[in-house]
């Protein structure tokens, strides 16, 4: 569209400027008016495609550091699973040992008392044919 709309120009120029160069000095403002605003039609597209590789730099760079992020949380997650595991476990093992330490300690206990009645026994029928 553009190539087409200078062709005109250029037509139109080389149509009026035998005869008439007033239409001519028109002609070559419209061409010098157009010209300037595909200069700085181009200088805006520049601009734009800079604008998109800096934002898209910029993405690419968040990107990886997120990655990055989300890597070392998904480390720090199977990490924290482990641990919760292992505790998991230990806590497992603990609340089975007090059980089983509680245990020992009222067995030991009855053994104790079933010790100290059998020591009283033994005394009591001494006592009992003293009297």
């Amino acid at each position: 569209d553009r190539r087409k709309l200078f062709e005109t120009f250029t037509a139109l120029k080389a149509t009026a400027g035998g005869g008439n160069s007033q239409v001519s000095g028109h002609v070559d403002r419209a061409v010098a008016l157009f010209t300037k605003i595909m200069q700085e039609d181009a200088r805006h597209e520049g601009v734009i495609v800079n604008n998109v590789q800096c934002i898209t730099e910029d993405c690419s760079a968040w990107i990886s550091q997120l990655r990055s992020a989300l890597d070392l949380m998904q480390v720090d997650a199977r990490d924290a699973a482990k641990e919760h595991d292992a505790l998991e476990r230990k806590m497992s093992l603990g609340a089975a040992r007090p059980h089983v330490h509680y245990r020992s300690a009222i067995d030991l206990m009855q053994v104790d008392a079933r010790d100290a009645a059998n020591e009283h026994a033994a005394l009591e029928p001494k006592a009992s044919h003293a009297e």
